[in-house]
């Protein structure tokens, strides 16, 4: 049986091997081992979870390495998404949380598809809602979502110095260019 902290794991790591679609309906998704929240910080007992759900007599998740020697995990079979009560409960009350991690996850592509311009880093609403996000539930992202909101955070942060310094900057030259254009003006009279 597993303690409370592997079922909170075990827990995480199904909500991570689901897709969500379109109209409530989700697919298996395979992840790579390494990728999965918690690995880096309790290889373990994520390998000790992956066990105990691959072992013949449960078989809901399946586990394989590639030729690289790169671990992958993915739900055993598509039914037990739509079957497994527990798991669509847990779906259920993630559905929001789940949809974001789908657009962040679109947001990274993106991002990576422009060979990781800071251009196409998270900001505004977007940015606010992945901090929001991040501090309620920074266990359940993966490095990379984590890494990629940070990135993001210190972009903007040089960026917010940065317009704010050129508005310092301008408002110290401003009563300089108000007193030369009064000169020019009266100079011209």
């Amino acid at each position: 049986t597993l303690s409370l902290a592997d079922k909170r794991l075990a827990r995480t790591m199904f909500l991570n091997l689901v897709r969500a679609g379109k109209e409530g309906q989700y697919s298996r998704k395979r992840v790579a081992l390494a990728d999965m929240p918690g690995f880096a910080r309790f290889p373990e007992q994520i390998q000790d979870i992956l066990q105990t759900f691959s072992e013949p007599r449960t078989r809901l998740l399946t586990s394989s390495v590639d030729a690289e020697g790169n671990a992958a995990v993915e739900i055993t079979h598509e039914a037990l998404i739509s079957r497994w009560q527990r798991l669509r409960k847990w779906l259920e009350l993630d559905r929001e949380f789940h949809a974001w991690r789908e657009r962040l996850d679109a947001a990274m592509q993106q991002w990576k598809a422009a060979q990781n311009d800071d251009g196409a880093l998270l900001r505004g609403r977007l940015l606010s809602e992945a901090e929001e996000w991040r501090e309620k539930r920074e266990d359940d992202l993966t490095g990379d979502e984590c890494d990629f909101i940070r990135r993001s955070q210190q972009h903007f942060a040089g960026e917010e110095a940065r317009w704010k310094a050129l508005y310092e900057q301008a408002q110290c030259r401003a009563p300089e260019a108000h007193y030369l254009s009064s000169r020019a003006l009266f100079a011209a009279h």
